[in-house]
This record gives C-alpha cells, sequence and structure tokens, in this order.
C-alpha cells in the first residue's frame, strides 16, 4: 500500500512545555501565561537594566551588526527569530543600578550561590525583584492555595542575603519591587473579587515595604511649595501607603486580564483605589476615583509624596540614610505608567516586551510587568518557544506554573 501523501509538514516542537500548553483550558493558560510572561520578559531585559533609550537602541543595533558578521543568513535568522533581547551577561558586565552583585563572604555564610549549574552570581539571570517573583510562584504551587505571608518571609529574606545590601536598599520599599513580586498572587484564583484580593495582598505589601530601621527625629521638613511641613515618619507612612495602594490597583488590571475582560485598564481604573490614578495611562485616568474632601490624612499623604518627587527631580532629597524607599513612589509610578500603555496598544507579547526594553532605566520591572499583563491576556501559548528556552531556569518555573494553573480548577482537599 502506498504511503499516503500530506502536504502538510510535520509538526515541530521547540520546547517540551508546547504540549502541555496545549492540554491547558482557556483560563488555565492565561495564568501559566501571566507566570511565565513575567520570568520570561525579566529574562530577556537583564542585560539593558539601567540604559538610557538611546543606550539601548544603541546596544541593540551592535548586538545585530555582530549577528550579521558571526553568523550566515540562516542562522542569523533563527537566532533574531530568539530576539536580539536575551544577551548574556556575564562577571565583568556592569548591570547598572545594580553594580554591587552578589559578594563572596555572603557565601561563607552558608548561603550558596551556586544551583545545578546556575551562574554564580544570582543577578546574571534575573533581577532581585523577579527572584522574589520565582520564589512566591514555587510557594503557591507547593502550598497549592493561598498561604500567610509568614510562609514566604525566611526565604525571601534568603535571597535578599545573596545579593549585595545595596540592591536591596535600592529596591526596598519602592513601588517597582512589590508590584512585581506579587503578580503571581492573582493567578491562586483568577476569579477573585477586589476586596479578597486586596485583603489578601495587604500583608504582603506591608513585609516588603517594612522599615529595616526605626525612624527617629521629629524635626519638620518644609514643603518646597507652600505652607507647613512634614516628619521623616509622615514621608515614610505616606510613600508604604502610597505604594500599597497603587499595588492593589495594578493587581486589579492583573485579575481582569485573567478574566478576560475586553477593557482590563479601563474596567480596572473604575474600580481603583483612591490616590491611585498616577499609574494609570492618561486615556483612562478620569475614570478612577478620587479622594473625598474630607479625607484630609490621605490628601496630605498625597502631598507628601509630590514633595518628595519634587526634591528628586531637583536633586535635594532628604538626607536621611534611613528614609525609604531610595526612589520616591510617585517616580515609580511612572514606568508602571509607561508599562500600562504598553500593554494596552501591544499587538503581541514580544512587541510589548521588546516596547517596554526599548524604553531605557528599569527594564526589567517595566518588562516583568509588561510580560505578566500581556501573558494573561493573550495565554501562554502566545510566548515563543525560542523565548521560553532562552531563559534561565525557565523548565522549573514552567512546571510550577501548570501546576498552579491546574489545581486552582481542582483545588486539593485539605
Amino acid at each position: 500500500m502506498p504511503p499516503t501523501v500530506s502536504n502538510s509538514p510535520p509538526p515541530r516542537i521547540e520546547n517540551f512545555y508546547q504540549n502541555s500548553f496545549k492540554q491547558l483550558s482557556n483560563v488555565q493558560q492565561k495564568q501559566v501565561g501571566l507566570l511565565l510572561g513575567a520570568f520570561v520578559a525579566d529574562g530577556a531585559a537583564r542585560r539593558f537594566e539601567g540604559y538610557t533609550k538611546e543606550e539601548v537602541e544603541a546596544m541593540q543595533k551592535e548586538r545585530s551588526r555582530h549577528m550579521d558578521s558571526h553568523f550566515t543568513a540562516a542562522e542569523g535568522a533563527v537566532r533574531k527569530e530568539v530576539g536580539l533581547e536575551f544577551w548574556p551577561v556575564d562577571e565583568a558586565s556592569q548591570l547598572r543600578g545594580h553594580k554591587s552583585l552578589a559578594t563572596l563572604d555572603v557565601a561563607s555564610q552558608g548561603h550558596s550561590l551556586r544551583r545545578h549549574g546556575e551562574a554564580t552570581n544570582p543577578l546574571l539571570q534575573h533581577s532581585f525583584s523577579a527572584q522574589f517573583f520565582e520564589e512566591i510562584v514555587r510557594t503557591i504551587s507547593h502550598e497549592k492555595g493561598d498561604f500567610p505571608v509568614e510562609t514566604v518571609t525566611d526565604k525571601l529574606v534568603d535571597i535578599s542575603l545573596r545579593v549585595a545590601p545595596e540592591v536591596f536598599l535600592a529596591e526596598h520599599a519602592s513601588l517597582l519591587h512589590p508590584l512585581c513580586a506579587l503578580l503571581p498572587l492573582p493567578t491562586i484564583y483568577p476569579y477573585v473579587s477586589d476586596e479578597h484580593m486586596r485583603a489578601y495582598a495587604a500583608p504582603f505589601v506591608e513585609f516588603l515595604t517594612e522599615p529595616p530601621q526605626a525612624l527617629s527625629g521629629e524635626e519638620k521638613v518644609s514643603f518646597l511649595e507652600g505652607d507647613g511641613g512634614y516628619t521623616l515618619q509622615e514621608a515614610a507612612a505616606a510613600e508604604r501607603t502610597l505604594v500599597e495602594r497603587m499595588t492593589f490597583s495594578v493587581l486589579g488590571v492583573a485579575t481582569r486580564c485573567l478574566q478576560s475582560n475586553p477593557d482590563p485598564l479601563r474596567n480596572a481604573a473604575f474600580m481603583s483605589v483612591p490616590d491611585s490614578s498616577a499609574v494609570f495611562p492618561p486615556e483612562v485616568v478620569e475614570h478612577c476615583p478620587r479622594l473625598p474632601a474630607e479625607d484630609l490624612a490621605s490628601i496630605k499623604a498625597l502631598r507628601i509624596s509630590e514633595d518628595l518627587l519634587r526634591r528628586t527631580t531637583q536633586r535635594s532629597p532628604l538626607l536621611s540614610s534611613a528614609f525609604l524607599p531610595r526612589r520616591p513612589v510617585l517616580l515609580d509610578a511612572i514606568t508602571v505608567r509607561e508599562g500600562l500603555t504598553i500593554v494596552r496598544s501591544a499587538a503581541s507579547y514580544t512587541s510589548g516586551v521588546r516596547a517596554a526594553i526599548g524604553l531605557g532605566g528599569p527594564v526589567c520591572q517595566r518588562a516583568m510587568l509588561v510580560g505578566a499583563l500581556l501573558g494573561a491576556k493573550y495565554g501562554a501559548r502566545h510566548i515563543p518557544p525560542g523565548w521560553l528556552s532562552a531563559t534561565a531556569r525557565h523548565k522549573v518555573l514552567s512546571t510550577f506554573s501548570i501546576d498552579v494553573a491546574q489545581w486552582a480548577w481542582n483545588p486539593p482537599h485539605h
């Protein structure tokens, strides 16, 4: 019997997890897409962390010329399909904003920096926020459901000890770091309400913004514009409150992406926490609820945060080493707003992540946010297999992500 003729080419599997993604339901693909989308985007952006927009563009052109000169046309086409983003970082490279990487004396304290062939330095492949993200995904998978923040605190502290203190102090209590670390929480149950999501996430935000030392001193700091002043305690409390409110509002966007909302940003803006409009794009900010006029405490807190942003832009910061966060919350809010603007207009996962990287600055955290939301919006199968394969530790996170998506709809009996 002659063999049958088929015009269809044999299926090509570029990554082991492609078949696993096909077996997931629509909402499960969105769950896996959020978890993998953030992690893959962080790996793609790692080399460009801290560089300006112009420098990132120049680096990408240099990388493209290098590919054209060292590979044949066919090889270059394959490598460009993976992307110019996955540019290896070596020990000699400087990661701006993370110049002090993990030190060897930390390893002597019992914290091993090499696991199963990973790079000696944990910051070479993924950012500090991505390492928190990975640990939270791991804990969600192991606990098979919601868990108290105490379950993961020791593990997060251990991750902080693997990096230099400068890295920890640069990110702790900022807006971008807690937000990126807590992006996995909506995948525990995608159809959770805003009230339950915020109540559950509140202890996590409190832990990730806790000052390492008590602020002392009652001296007043005068506003740069207007009368009155505030203490360092009031400034720290105002920043922590604003981080919590903005984190809650952005987690609402992630939840609506998982729920296949036709316009997740607009809908999340309607239901956002008052005083968090700074993270939303201009076209939806009019839908954000305003602070009530009688809430004088929140109005003063917002005014304090605005004054801290002005001090940073005018290069007259507060002279206190104990003051946290190191970056004003409203400065990080600009980065979040850029990411949400990209998500609103991106036609694909790769185009959105590349746009997030192209803006320069804190590209890892912006790319994590964009990758998570676009992964939740389009699903795991829209993440290129080449990008997934190029991501360090993608096998471990893929396994955890699929596990989370599967038991979320078949919860175990505790």
